[in-house]
């Protein structure tokens, strides 16, 4: 263990040590010192050289501390060993010191007392704990629930299978990501942020791909490219997250540049392998892919492990992402496009429509739908529909009145009713609503 002087910022100038018993007491009380003023870096090459500031302290203004010091000294430059001795050093702290005989050299002697003033200060005391895990904020500026979802969560199945984290099968093979869709696409084009979830470098970006429906691209457009515009951030400690399907020329963020928690990086957007507007976030550790909603959980286990992120959302076993009423039948391009908000809006004299977009449906679960007038009368009704065969990344239903009255529809609240049922029990019932 060897002082550098002149090693850079750190360095304050310690003499060279004497071989004598006073300097090396003078340079464990410096060591004292510097440990209670939080500058012990300056003894480098020296993994062992941390210090508890507080009992440094409390070591310089207890009235023992030098006889503490000097027992210490003495006991080590005993001829031969003697049994373990505990010393004092104020209230702060109790140290363990065993006697050895005096070592040759004042490199040696140096070695000694440093590790005399260490010992005193805490080196027994426990390791630094491991780094926290990365803690992550929501990432995209929206209303969860209302005004996004989360579509798919990562695949934490390592074989064949496809399974998320509680063990359902919102998600598909290989997937190694979160993904939060917006309602629509007008909501893409009015803008969404995307928001940097903690502070971090930006390493690389990649933008000018077109927002555009993987549906209307030909086979192989995008490959080689389907994360499409995007970004990645290093947070430090083997931590980073990945962006994906940003909007064509919105990132704000560039190579290099810092970013902090909360800060704008761009928007959301329909650019790569995607078919509805979303953000793809990938978080990874040491380069390794890792579910930030149950980090380090033990394979083929259920919601165990921990969330990374500071805000976890509730898992929803399947949820409704859009309601609403249209003048007729509609398609799933027009409900991803419009949203709720379709137009022409339905009046008194056109034809009534409700219909609801769903997501993250089971296999088995019964869907109905129904629309009643404002004296409660059912205008259209689905019935019980035929149990699905299979898991429904999304589905669309809807049911209607085709014209209206001769009278036109009477005035009132008209209400549409959706509802999933599961293994016999009702899992979901949307309400919705429409004052004619």
């Amino acid at each position: 263990m060897h002082h550098r002087r002149g090693a850079g910022p750190f360095d304050i100038g310690l003499a060279p040590l004497a071989d004598t018993v006073f300097n090396s007491a003078k340079f464990v009380i410096k060591l004292l010192r510097y440990c209670a003023l939080g500058l012990l870096p300056v003894v480098q090459d020296c993994a062992a050289c941390r210090c508890d500031r507080a009992a440094a302290q409390a070591a310089l203004y207890a009235n023992d501390w030098f006889e503490a010091l000097l027992g210490m000294i003495y006991d080590r430059m005993a001829p031969a060993p003697r049994p373990a001795k505990k010393l004092a050093v104020g209230k702060a702290r109790t140290a363990s010191i065993t006697s050895h005989d005096r070592p040759p050299g004042s490199i040696a002697m140096m070695r000694w007392f440093i590790l005399a003033a260490v010992e005193l200060l805490g080196a027994a005391a426990p390791a630094p704990a491991p780094a926290p895990d990365l803690r992550l904020a929501w990432p995209i500026d929206c209303r969860l629930g209302v005004t996004c979802a989360i579509q798919n969560y990562p695949d934490d199945d390592p074989g064949p299978a496809a399974r998320d984290y509680a063990c359902h099968g919102r998600t598909y093979q290989k997937h190694d990501g979160t993904d939060i869709r917006l309602t629509s696409m007008a909501l893409e084009r009015r803008g969404v942020n995307v928001l940097a979830p903690a502070p971090g470098t930006v390493l690389r970006t990649r933008d000018g791909i077109e927002d555009r429906s993987i549906r209307d691209e030909p086979v192989g457009a995008v490959a080689g490219k389907e994360c499409g515009n995007g970004l990645v951030v290093d947070h430090g400690g083997g931590w980073e997250t990945q962006y994906c399907h940003m909007k064509q020329g919105s990132l704000m963020a560039h190579p290099g540049e810092h970013v902090a928690a909360g800060s704008v990086l761009g928007q959301v957007g329909l650019s790569g392998d995607t078919e509805f507007p979303h953000l793809h976030v990938t978080v990874r550790k040491d380069g390794k892919a890792v579910d930030p909603f149950a980090f380090g959980a033990p394979t083929g286990s259920c919601r165990t492990g921990r969330s990374l992120w500071g805000a976890t959302s509730i898992y929803r076993e399947g949820q409704v992402l859009v309601a609403g009423f249209a003048t007729g039948p509609v398609q799933m391009s027009d409900i991803q496009d419009n949203g709720a908000e379709q137009r022409p809006r339905p009046g008194r004299t056109t034809a009534l429509v409700a219909f609801v977009q769903a997501i993250g449906l089971q296999a088995g679960d019964v869907v109905r739908l129904t629309l009643a007038g404002p004296d409660g009368t059912i205008l259209a009704d689905s019935g019980t529909l035929p149990p699905l065969n299979h898991d429904k990344a999304q589905q669309l239903n809807f049911v209607g009145r085709s014209h209206a009255p001769a009278t036109g529809w009477p005035v009132g609240q008209y209400r549409a009713t959706y509802s999933v049922t599961r293994n016999g029990k009702n899992v979901l019932t949307q309400l919705s609503t429409l004052v004619l």
